[in-house]
C-alpha cells in the first residue's frame, strides 16, 4: 500500500509569496498624432520634387542652376563661344576707341596749352577731335548685329542641350543644332520685338521697361523653343510669379556682376603689365580678349539659370509638368 504524497489530498494553500492581482487598467483609445507634412507648392506633385529642372523653392532654383553649369559646362561653353567672340570684338573696338579719344584729347590739350603760351589761343579754332558718335559707325553696328544674332542662336541651342541632357538623352551642341535652328527664325523675331519694347519702356518710364524685361524676355526663349508659342504666353507664365521671377533675375545679375568685377580686375592687371612692355594699343586689345574669354562661365551660368527659371514657371503654371514633358515638346 503506497503512502500518499504529503501534498496530495491537502487543502489548497496560498503560496506565501503570491501577490494579489492588480486590476487591469483601461485607457481610452487615442491614435498617435502623425507629424503634419508641409504642403507642396502650387503646381507640384511627387513626380516633380526631385526633377532635375523643376525647383520647388529658391534654394532648389539656385542649386539646379549650379548643377547644370557643373554637369554640362563643356557643351554649354561650346554653345556660348560665338557670342563670347562677338563680345570680344566689341570690347576690342571699344577699347581702341577709348585709346584714340584719350590720345586725341591729350593732343588737343597740348595744342591749347602751346597756343596759350604764344598768345594766339583761339577756343573756336581748336576743338576736341573725338567723335562721340563713333559707337554708331558701321563697324560697331555690325558687331551689335553679330552679338544679337549669335546670342539668340546660343539661347535656342542651350535650351535643347540642357533639357535633353536633363531628361536622360545625352545630347551635344552639334546634336541640338538642327532642332534649335527650326525654332530660330520665330525666336529671332520675337526677341527683337521684345528688346525694342523693353528699350522703349526703359526710355519712357523705368518701371515698364523693368516689367517687360522680367515678364517678357526671361521666359521668351523657352516659350518659343519648347512650346512653339508667342509673346502672349510669356505674360501668362509670369502672371502671379512676377516678383519671384524678378528676385531670381536680380540674384542672377548680382552673381554675374560680382564675377565680372573679378574678371575686370584680372584683365586690368594683365593689361597694365602688357602696357609697360608692348604698348597701350596691344595691351588694351589683349585685355579685352582675356576679359571676354574669362567671362565664358558667366554666359554659361546665365543660360542655365534662364532654363531653370522657365522650368519653374511651367511647373507652377501647369501641375505635373516635368523635364520629360519639356523634352517631349522639343521633339514635336
Amino acid at each position: 500500500m503506497s503512502t500518499p504524497h504529503p501534498e496530495q489530498n491537502a487543502p489548497d494553500q496560498v503560496h506565501p509569496y503570491a501577490q494579489p492581482a492588480h486590476p487591469q487598467q483601461t485607457y481610452p483609445h487615442q491614435p498617435y498624432p502623425h507629424p503634419v507634412q508641409p504642403a507642396a507648392p502650387s503646381g507640384w506633385n511627387s513626380s516633380t520634387v526631385h526633377d532635375p529642372l523643376m525647383p520647388s523653392d529658391f534654394s532648389g532654383w539656385f542649386q539646379r542652376s549650379i548643377a547644370i553649369v557643373r554637369q554640362h559646362f563643356t557643351q554649354l561653353a561650346i554653345v556660348q563661344f560665338l557670342p563670347v567672340i562677338a563680345n570680344a570684338v566689341y570690347l576690342v573696338m571699344l577699347g581702341n576707341l577709348a585709346v584714340d579719344q584719350f590720345t586725341g584729347a591729350m593732343a588737343v590739350a597740348q595744342a591749347n596749352a602751346a597756343a596759350a603760351r604764344s598768345g594766339a589761343f583761339d577756343p573756336a579754332a581748336v576743338q576736341p577731335g573725338a567723335d562721340q558718335l563713333a559707337t554708331l559707325s558701321p563697324g560697331f553696328l555690325v558687331t551689335y548685329a553679330a552679338i544679337f544674332l549669335f546670342g539668340v542662336a546660343a539661347a535656342a541651342v542651350s535650351y535643347c542641350v540642357i533639357i535633353r541632357n536633363a531628361s536622360g538623352r545625352r545630347t551635344s551642341a552639334v546634336d541640338a543644332l538642327p532642332v534649335a535652328m527650326k525654332r530660330y527664325p520665330p525666336l529671332l523675331g520675337w526677341t527683337l520685338l521684345g528688346v525694342v519694347l523693353t528699350y522703349l519702356g526703359m526710355i519712357l518710364l523705368i518701371a515698364p521697361g523693368v516689367y517687360l524685361l522680367v515678364a517678357l524676355l526671361v521666359p521668351l526663349a523657352g516659350v518659343v523653343v519648347v512650346e512653339r508659342a508667342g509673346i502672349g504666353r510669356c505674360f501668362v507664365l509670369t502672371r502671379g510669379r512676377f516678383w519671384a521671377t524678378a528676385g531670381r533675375v536680380a540674384i542672377m545679375m548680382l552673381v554675374v556682376w560680382g564675377y565680372g568685377v573679378v574678371v575686370a580686375l584680372i584683365a586690368g592687371l594683365i593689361g597694365v603689365g602688357l602696357g609697360m612692355t608692348v604698348g597701350v594699343t596691344v595691351a588694351v586689345t589683349a585685355g579685352a580678349i582675356i576679359a571676354s574669354l574669362l567671362s565664358l562661365p558667366a554666359f554659361v551660368y546665365i543660360a542655365a539659370t534662364m532654363v531653370v527659371t522657365y522650368a519653374e514657371l511651367r511647373a507652377h503654371d501647369t501641375p505635373g509638368v516635368t523635364t520629360s514633358t519639356l523634352a517631349a515638346e522639343l521633339a514635336r
